[in-house]
């Protein structure tokens, strides 16, 4: 098992150099002797091999152990040559008993802690007279150990439990956003028509509602086109169900298009479609039907050719709020029959229920541009 070299690593490997710089200067202070020149000489290959593991991309685990082996080895070196007990080398122990703590846990800390003071007992050899300061630096050695290891698992579970509980909140959050776009897709599903993907008949009649509750509260106009596909069962008996699907979504794109972004296109059922046209009065609204009723003549359905009247139109018929309805209900009527008006005034036309009398009239494009009225422009 291999693991990337931690920052605690990296310190106490710039350390030994510090330690290797400080061995070289009281090296050349107090005069070269064969046991300082050795350890001085393997300090700085014992460093250098350290510092060409670290730089690896990674390292084998027990490396570790062998490390802080070796850490303990030069240290009771260091304290034998320095004289045993008279030398204050063997604070270096603690930089090895915090280094197993952090590295590797309590366990280890507590057994580094041991084997330091049984080392550092050896280094001053057989004096009496320290025995007593050997054993109660031992036994703070140990001491140490426990302390810095129970620490140092104390801050590794913090970590890790920090560690859970940012994990634990990205799961949450992830969690959230994707019931939010389930939600927000099964809502979307719950009032759109599956073949058509426009708004399907429920949503229709709700938003209708709304309409024209807000047209009453705000004195707005506003008219209902009801839509029917002339001849579409000859289509369907030509061409197959299939291609009248495919009829039926073509048509809806074009009628989504032909709109302004506040209208609402909703399919009504089989091939019969509304647009809802808020803040629109009874002319705008004829010149928006005949707007549209245009667009769908003029657009080149596939298969119309084999049609006997040669092209795909549609009738519309519309009636405005609150001229001709008083409400939701009576609205979608006097709609519906302007719609069957306009079939049985020959098809591919527009009626408006306030003008059944009187003849639908195809209404010219520079008409449209220059109606004052048409307030959708």
């Amino acid at each position: 098992m291999s693991r990337q070299p931690g920052t605690y690593e990296r310190f106490m490997l710039w350390l030994r150099w510090g330690l290797v710089g400080v061995g070289a200067v009281a090296l050349a202070w107090g005069g070269p002797d064969p046991l300082s020149l050795a350890l001085v000489a393997g300090l700085i290959a014992y460093t250098g091999v350290l510092h060409w593991l670290y730089r690896r991309p990674a390292y084998p685990e027990r490396a570790g152990y062998y490390v802080l082996g070796a850490d303990l080895a030069f240290i009771s070196a260091l304290v034998f040559s320095g004289g045993g007990g008279p030398t204050d080398l063997y604070n270096l122990y603690y930089l090895a008993i915090v280094q197993a703590a952090v590295l590797f846990g309590w366990r280890e800390s507590v057994l580094t802690s041991v084997t330091a003071a049984l080392l550092y007992a050896f280094a001053v050899g057989p004096d009496g007279s320290a025995w007593l300061a050997v054993g109660l630096r031992g036994a703070f050695f140990v001491l140490v150990g426990a302390l810095a290891g129970y620490l140092a698992d104390a801050v590794k579970r913090e970590r890790l439990e920090r560690e859970a509980s940012i994990e634990l909140l990205e799961e949450l959050r992830v969690a959230h956003e994707n019931l939010r776009a389930y939600a927000e897709e099964i809502g979307r599903l719950a009032v759109t028509d599956g073949l058509t993907k426009l708004y399907n008949h429920t949503y229709f009649q709700q938003r209708l509602d709304e309409e024209v509750k807000r047209a009453e509260r705000y004195c707005f106009p506003m008219v209902l086109l009801m839509i029917d596909i002339d001849n579409f069962k000859e289509y369907n008996d030509t061409h197959g169900h299939m291609a009248g699907n495919g009829l039926l979504k073509e048509l809806s794109a074009l009628l989504k298009g032909s709109v302004r972004e506040v209208d609402i296109v909703a399919r009504y059922g089989g091939e019969e479609f509304t647009v809802t046209l808020p803040e629109t009065d009874g002319p705008a609204g004829l010149i928006a039907a005949e707007r549209i009723r245009r667009q769908v003549e003029e657009h080149p359905f596939v298969g119309e050719a084999q049609l006997k009247s040669g092209r795909v139109t549609v009738s519309i018929g519309a009636a405005a709020y609150p001229t001709a309805a008083a409400d939701r209900t009576e609205l979608i009527e006097r709609a519906d029959q302007a719609m069957y008006a306009a079939k049985r005034d020959g098809r591919n036309r527009v009626v408006l229920y306030e003008e059944l009398t009187l003849s639908a009239q195809e209404i010219p494009v520079e008409e449209d541009r220059k109606d004052p009225s048409d307030k959708r422009s």
